[in-house]
């Protein structure tokens, strides 16, 4: 059975709209964007205020989440000991960021491309110079701050279970910020990456790059006026993808959707179906919010192939109130 991806844009305009491009078979990317007014005594202020996705079996999201990893060669402790600030602080959720005091060039702790410097070569030493001068080498000490680590009245600080917990935080912080920088400056490369600890005198791997869990965070992501989703792909007839958008009239005039429209551009009505909410007697009144649905699905047409492409159109143009004509002016007797 073949496997085809489609990728959806929405895009919501000054009349608020909503749009979707896609290539392929089932997978959809979301852009809204969402902004209008109205007359000098009252206001339309129309907002994205949340989205999700869900998706069913036999239905795929087509995300890696590439992050750091630690490579167990070395405990927290011994990682964590050369980063951590000698600053304690009162707020314990400050463990594991960043301080404002600099972290030693000594540090030695480098991010390598791997296609370029091979670990087994990084690791037997020998060419220290060259790996850490590197165009490519990322210095750690270079980027980064000492972390956070001691919090003032812990009773677990310097216990082996508070000096466990506590180099585990700064480790997850080192690991983080080194991933997102990478990614940063090193978009087509980062995945190569791997953190070491790296000297003429002695080097040990550190961290490298893995395929984390996928969560929330990486399906759906929202602003006031954007929403992307992660692209979904369809294997097997009768699996299917919703997207919801949740808008709030945040103004003081209602917002009507009795001109809104959601449908599926696709010649292949045999393979790919829509199912859409009626909103044609939706009114979204001040302070209120209304949750739009769109599902996807892929059908079975009895072909024993999945090959259809189609573009998902949801258009939600808000209008205030329309008013009456105003009489005439005149006089009467």
């Amino acid at each position: 059975m073949k496997k085809r991806n489609v990728v959806c844009a929405v895009v919501l305009a000054a009349s608020v709209a909503v749009s979707a491009m896609s290539i392929g078979f089932a997978s959809w990317r979301t852009e809204i964007n969402a902004n209008g007014g109205v007359s000098a005594s009252g206001s339309w202020d129309v907002a994205i205020t949340d989205a999700g996705m869900e998706y069913s079996t036999g239905a795929s999201v087509d995300v890696e989440n590439i992050a750091m990893e630690r490579a167990g060669e070395k405990g927290d402790p011994l990682i964590a000991s050369v980063i951590s600030a000698s600053t304690w602080v009162d707020d314990a959720s400050l463990q594991g960021t960043q301080s404002d005091e600099a972290m030693s060039e000594y540090t030695y702790y480098y991010a390598v491309d791997t296609t370029e410097f091979s670990l087994d070569s990084i690791l037997a030493g020998g060419n220290f110079e060259a790996v850490s001068t590197a165009e490519s080498t990322y210095v750690v000490s270079d980027h980064l701050k000492m972390y956070y680590r001691y919090v003032n009245g812990d009773p677990t600080m310097g216990t082996p279970e508070g000096t466990e917990a506590s180099a585990k935080k700064v480790v997850d912080g080192l690991l983080r910020d080194v991933t997102a920088d990478l990614k940063e400056m090193y978009p087509d490369t980062y995945e190569n990456y791997v953190l070491v600890y790296m000297s003429k005198y002695d080097s040990y791997e550190i961290a490298e790059m893995a395929k984390q869990p996928v969560d929330e965070d990486d399906l759906v992501s929202f602003t006031d006026t954007n929403v992307t989703f992660a692209d979904v792909s369809f294997a097997v007839p009768n699996a299917w993808a919703s997207y919801s958008v949740t808008v709030t009239n945040n103004g003081t005039v209602n917002a009507n959707l009795a001109n809104a429209e959601i449908r599926l551009d696709t010649e292949d009505t045999d393979q790919l179906v829509l199912e859409a909410p009626d909103l044609s007697d939706e009114i979204l009144a001040p302070g209120e919010s209304c949750t739009l649905t769109a599902v996807v699905k892929a059908l079975d047409n009895g072909s024993g192939t999945l090959d259809a492409a189609g573009t998902l159109v949801i258009s939600l143009p808000y209008a205030q109130d329309s008013v009456e004509a105003a009489p005439e002016a005149g006089h009467s007797h």
